[in-house]
């Protein structure tokens, strides 16, 4: 019998080796993100871009420029023309006037008008918002992403506050963003267009040309993009870089040369000023002199008051900060298979197809060069980068995973509510700071002279005076000033005004700057230069840098200080035109005088100057501002001695005057006791003084 073997069972083969887990990222540890959150992350931006517009929006700023707007656009409106020659100023009277901004003005005074002041901040802030929605437009255009363009134009509005303010140059501002957006959308890929829609250019350029004189700029970005993108089409070619193809077409280019140039041959031959419309924007670029002004500042530059630079810094510093962390989020998170799912699209998608192009580099460096040569450029940066960069993060930031773009949505969504928030508490306290506690009591301003600041950096008593008056009157005032005056006394014309780089040359600017504080210039040639151009009135701050050329005035012979309250100082030429009729018009009680002592003292030397003398009136008049408290007082006392003496009345002076010492001296209050003192000595000696003359006046026994 044989026995056979069993067969050894044979062992089943090893299971392979189970792959190495990957160790989990942080994208892994990142919640899930509803399409309904994703779809009302929204509200964040959104929020954003309407307080960033408020708290933008209502800036304060005293420009002369918006006044100077006032009264040139009155000017045209009454005359019919455009002047080509300077109505405003006596020092240069007839002398070329390049106003590039002469439609803007019609628009602002036309507001003014027929609607009412405040329709001009009101506009501004409509221009406000047109210049943050084309921002944002220009942004979606690129990016397709609404998200993207209100969070980034709510970002700019937030820090443009004192940029886009009351001043022509706004209108320039919306016709660049206009033309921005216009090129953007010649930089998307795939973006349907109107055939012939290129020759917008025409109608922007010959609006734009006659509004504000940043329009040499337009033309120069216009050829900046063409440049571009002869640059990019010739290095695609002949390299055949397929990544570097532009997609804008060449018969786009055509019509933008085409409507560029017919915008030119139109300015040049119908505009008032022909081709030095194109040239003289030079004169402010390449002077040194009138570049002193605080706006054509660097930003780094100390210099002092005037247009701040912190909101610049603050908008630069986001922006850097934001392209830093979309690098710090494209290292930590990035899609090992985002180029296999790029690769594998069967078409085109519209918008995701982001392509930035060498036009995009070069409106940030346009932007960043022209605001570190002069601070006033900040809006140009603001309108330039804003959009490029936002491209530029959202392509640096394609390539995460995609469960992570939700996530930061979300997280930008959350930072702007914060944001939002942030803002309009701060705007309602700004607003509450700017344009209404300063003002209570003082109801009757509006706003516009609310946003201009204007009761506060202007002499709005000696302004309201002069009103009351029509012969022409020539003014000599801060530059800053004169603007003011000029559209609230069409019969004045002045010295200088904020028109420095349309009107005025290099020599007459720094012969004025020479007339304060008397530091360059002799006394007697101050005086002399200040006559001969036939000055009528001076009116200046009683401020350390014009007290000198004050008190000049002062103590010259045919002078007269006929104002001399605490922050407003008017001298008047006693031949002038203006003194006659001031003279008259209070011989026929026809004027209201600024409540203060200087007043009453002006007004009683009108009365004993008159034929025949008003002896009483003056007396009254001088009692009335002795009445109050000043450092007047002891000229008041000695015009009222003055006149007594005349009348032969010392006797009642010595009354009076012992009665006036009684009045000072009755009072509890020991400090101001202290500082009625040297006037109660004062009138004790006048009271001596008008005793010896009433004396040596009565007969002798």
């Amino acid at each position: 019998m044989s026995t056979s073997k069993k067969p050894r069972p044979v062992a089943p083969p090893p299971p392979p080796p189970a792959p190495p887990q990957a160790e989990p990222s942080l994208a892994d540890y990142l919640p899930d993100v509803s399409p309904a959150v994703l779809r009302i992350a929204i509200i964040g931006p959104i929020l954003l871009f309407i307080t960033g517009w408020v708290i933008g929006m209502l800036g304060v700023h005293s420009s002369t420029d918006n006044w100077i707007a006032i009264a040139t656009g009155r000017w045209i409106l009454e005359n019919g023309r455009v002047p080509v020659t300077d109505p405003f100023s006596y020092t240069f009277q007839g002398r070329p006037f390049f106003n590039q901004n002469w439609l803007s003005h019609v628009i602002f005074f036309w507001l003014y008008d027929r609607i009412a002041p405040a329709a001009i901040p009101i506009f501004t802030w409509l221009m406000n918002l047109a210049i943050y929605g084309l921002i944002a437009t220009a942004t979606w255009l690129r990016t397709r992403s609404w998200f993207a363009g209100l969070l980034v134009a709510g970002t700019v509005a937030a820090c443009s506050r004192h940029y886009f303010d009351t001043r022509p140059q706004t209108v320039g501002y919306v016709c660049m963003a206009i033309l921005c957006l216009m090129l953007h959308s010649y930089s998307t890929p795939n973006q349907p267009r109107v055939r012939w829609s290129a020759l917008a250019v025409l109608p922007l350029f010959l609006l734009w040309g006659n509004a504000h004189g940043t329009f040499a700029l337009g033309y120069g970005l216009l050829a900046v993009f063409i440049g571009c993108w002869l640059v990019t089409l010739i290095v695609s070619s002949t390299f055949d870089v397929q990544a570097l193809r532009v997609p804008t077409r060449a018969a786009t280019v055509g019509l933008l040369c085409l409507g560029s140039l017919l915008s030119v041959a139109v300015l040049i031959a119908v505009g008032p000023y022909g081709w030095e419309n194109f040239t003289h924007p030079l004169v402010v670029a390449k002077s040194d002199v009138f570049r002193q002004i605080v706006e054509w500042q660097p930003p780094w530059v100390r210099a002092g008051s005037g247009l701040p630079v912190w909101p610049f810094w603050v908008a630069l510093s986001l922006g850097v900060a934001a392209v830093l962390v979309a690098l710090a989020v494209r290292a930590g998170l990035a899609d090992p298979e985002a180029g296999a799912r790029r690769g594998a699209r069967s078409g085109p998608v519209v918008g995701r197809d982001w392509k930035t192009t060498l036009f995009d580099v070069a409106l940030v460096v346009i932007g960043l060069v022209a605001v570190m040569r002069a601070r006033r450029f900040a809006a140009l940066f603001y309108i330039f980068a804003a959009t490029p960069l936002t491209l530029w993060i959202l392509m640096i930031t394609r390539g995460i995973v995609p469960r992570v773009r939700p996530v930061l949505a979300v997280g930008a969504s959350m930072l702007s509510l914060v944001a939002a928030g942030f803002l309009g508490v701060r705007a309602a306290q700004l607003a509450h700071e700017d344009l209404i506690e300063p003002y209570r009591g003082r109801a009757h301003y509006n706003l516009l002279e609310r946003v201009t600041d204007y009761p506060n950096t202007n002499p709005v008593r000696v302004i309201e005076f002069l009103r009351q008056t029509s012969v022409p009157i020539n003014v000599l005032t801060e530059w800053t000033v004169a603007g003011v005056m000029l559209a609230r006394l069409p019969n004045v014309r002045v010295y200088i005004d904020g028109r420095s780089q349309q009107v005025y040359d290099e020599a007459h600017y720094l012969r004025f700057n020479q007339l304060f504080p008397l530091a360059d210039m002799a006394p007697d040639h101050v005086l002399k230069d200040i006559e001969s151009a036939g000055t009528d009135a001076v009116i200046l701050r009683p401020t350390r840098g014009f007290l000198p050329t004050i008190n000049l005035l002062g103590q010259a012979p045919g002078w007269l200080a006929l104002l001399q309250l605490p922050d407003e100082s008017m001298l008047v030429r006693e031949t002038s035109a203006l003194w006659a009729e001031i003279m008259r018009l209070e011989a026929q009680d026809r004027l209201q005088w600024p409540e203060h002592p200087s007043s009453y003292m002006t007004r009683a030397l009108i009365a004993v100057n008159l034929s025949p003398p008003r002896d009483e009136r003056a007396i009254e008049l001088l009692k009335v501002g002795a009445s109050v408290d000043s450092p007047w007082s002891s000229r008041i006392y000695q015009g009222m001695l003055r006149i007594w003496r005349r009348m032969g009345r010392e006797r009642e002076a010595a009354d009076y005057f012992s009665a006036e010492a009684r009045r000072l001296m009755d009072t509890e209050d020991r400090a101001l006791l202290d500082r009625r003192m040297p006037v109660i000595q004062e009138l004790g000696e006048l009271v001596n003084q008008a005793m010896t003359a009433s004396a040596a006046t009565q007969p002798r026994e």
